[in-house]
């Protein structure tokens, strides 16, 4: 995600990106909110308009629905970020709640003309997204994006299912700063995107688009990155 983001921000001139974290602590979000700022070659110590992080861990589950629709009407970002996607609902097996999350993320990525990648875990005897919300979110997204780790501490990322050409697979890992790199990567501009080892990732990423261009269908790529819980950003 850290990564993607970093990628995006760095071949976008204007691009917004938008992380939405409902897991993690504020300190971890905020330590990965500086590594992106790191990567793309930003001031650590200062926010940027262009990436928002937030934070939703200790928001209740109808707050955190209300709160990532705010956030996309207020930020207005290019790529959004959920992780997870899981938690904007509480029971992921509820048909009713699934199809107003679904219904939701669809109306918001057509309405600002934003990609949306939704993180999700597998389940671990089968390898299928979990619940009900899983396989819909499957069912709706243009790309699903399977994430497996291989030898040390290397992921590779490759193409479970989409509605277009698949991508190239890539491998991606942690240098020891902490900061992820894409194996065989390289921007000119931006060396810290092609650095030295390791990593480890959620299993499975869904990436869902909805941009209505009946004449050229082409898909843009966009990312997201910020800060804290009422859209207050976290300070640095």
């Amino acid at each position: 995600m850290i990564l993607l983001g970093a990628k995006y921000l760095t071949t976008s001139e204007a691009g917004k990106v938008l992380v939405i974290d409902t897991e993690m602590a504020e300190y971890y979000v905020h330590r990965n909110l500086v590594r992106l700022h790191k990567l793309v070659g930003w001031p650590e110590n200062e926010n940027n308009e262009r990436m928002t992080m937030l934070q939703f861990r200790e928001m209740s589950t109808d707050k955190r629905f209300e709160m990532f629709t705010r956030a996309i009407e207020t930020f207005k970002p290019d790529l959004v970020f959920i992780d997870g996607v899981r938690d904007l609902i509480v029971n992921f097996n509820d048909i009713d709640a699934t199809v107003t999350l679904i219904d939701e993320i669809m109306r918001l990525s057509n309405v600002y003309q934003c990609h949306i990648c939704s993180i999700i875990h597998e389940n671990k005897n089968d390898n299928t997204l979990r619940g009900h919300l899983g396989t819909e979110l499957q069912n709706k997204s243009e790309t699903v994006i399977a994430v497996r780790q291989t030898e040390g501490s290397m992921s590779i990322a490759m193409p479970a299912m989409t509605r277009n050409f698949p991508f190239d697979k890539f491998e991606f890992g942690f240098n020891s700063e902490g900061l992820p790199y894409f194996r065989d990567y390289a921007i000119a501009e931006h060396p810290n995107l092609n650095q030295s080892v390791a990593v480890s990732v959620t299993d499975h990423t869904i990436s869902k688009r909805e941009r209505e261009e009946e004449e050229t269908k082409t898909e843009e790529t966009n990312l997201f990155a910020n800060i804290n819980g009422e859209q207050q950003q976290l300070p640095f």
